[in-house]
């Protein structure tokens, strides 16, 4: 935490750093500290949901996360069809290296 604010590291940054967590990077995780905690709880049942459902196809289990946004859950379901769901920490990436492209999931 230190070197973070030494080397000027800011909140988004570190919401974008939960990809080396297996989680769903947050760029906004710190914009209300209120509800950081619930927000990361969050991600991790979100990322059980995808991850742990081996019965389930890919659109089953982002159905399973119950996303209101119609849009987001087709661009998620496309996203995680391509690149896959076996390995967390190589998408969640992709979602920090194309965040323009990708947009906000969760």
């Amino acid at each position: 935490m230190q070197t973070a604010v030494i080397n000027g590291i800011d909140g988004d940054t570190f919401g974008a750093a939960l990809y080396e967590l297996g989680l769903v990077p947050d760029f906004h995780l710190f914009d209300e500290p209120t509800t950081t905690t619930f927000k990361i709880r969050k991600n991790l049942k979100s990322m059980q949901k995808l991850t742990l459902n081996f019965d389930k196809s890919i659109r089953g289990r982002v159905l399973d996360l119950e996303l209101t946004d119609k849009i987001v859950q087709n661009r998620l379901t496309e996203f995680l069809v391509e690149v896959g769901l076996e390995d967390p920490r190589t998408w969640t990436k992709q979602v920090v290296i194309n965040q323009k492209k990708l947009g906000y999931f969760f």
